[in-house]
């Protein structure tokens, strides 16, 4: 089951610092001014476009499915990727039984296989330990899960009011609420990407956040 946030953003501020705020931060969409998280928190150039849901010609239907980036990844790195939270054994795509069935034996065997078979999850490895190199995380996804907690396409506004003097919005978020974009919105003196000083009010910055869970409910107030 699901669990949801209940969101509420209220901005004060003079007409000239609403009209900035707007510009730095909200875009149009369905009608309503929406925050806008790439203005607020851009996605690097160097991840975009990485998913891990990108299959491997390696792998197969179902369960059988490997991840484009992460098998080319390990062909370069010649060893298994650390798993997630570091608490399951590292999976090696040597143990994997379609690799064993094309008779991969050893990384050598892996690269040759990849090169005449799937170059793309080379290039797509290779795409991909850049941007770990870069920003700390490997595919767009794990990068919005870092930074913003909350992708955008999870969010569904009830209230998005721009108005001369303020801004209000109400959303509800799946999971969790958009942390890493309301740091940013509380924090003007940090800006956009840690580069661009976003222009919030400075008078009044409220930021709260409800989450339902099946233990209870926790607010954040910021």
């Amino acid at each position: 089951m699901t669990n949801y946030c209940q969101n509420r953003l209220t901005i004060n501020g003079s007409p000239g610092e609403i009209e900035a705020f707007a510009q730095s931060c909200l875009s149009v969409h369905d009608d309503l001014f929406q925050l806008d998280f790439e203005k607020i928190l851009p996605t690097p150039t160097v991840v975009k476009g990485l998913y891990r849901s990108v299959e491997s010609r390696l792998g197969g239907p179902g369960r059988l499915a490997l991840s484009a980036g992460e098998v080319g990844m390990e062909a370069l790195r010649r060893a298994p990727l650390a798993p997630v939270g570091g608490s399951v054994k590292p999976f090696s795509v040597l143990d994997h039984e379609r690799a064993k069935a094309v008779g991969i034996k050893s990384y050598d065997d892996l690269c040759v296989w990849l090169r005449n078979n799937d170059p793309a999850a080379l290039e797509l490895g290779r795409r991909c330990l850049a941007a770990q190199d870069a920003c700390g995380v490997c595919f767009e996804g794990d990068w919005m899960a870092v930074k913003w907690v909350c992708a955008p396409e999870r969010i569904e506004y009830e209230q998005a009011d721009l108005r001369e003097t303020s801004y209000v919005a109400n959303f509800v978020s799946a999971w969790s609420a958009p942390e890493g974009i309301s740091r940013e919105i509380d924090d003007p003196f940090r800006g956009a990407g840690g580069g661009q000083r976003l222009h919030i009010p400075s008078d009044l910055r409220k930021w709260r956040g409800q989450r339902g869970a099946a233990c209870g409910q926790r607010r954040i107030h910021r």
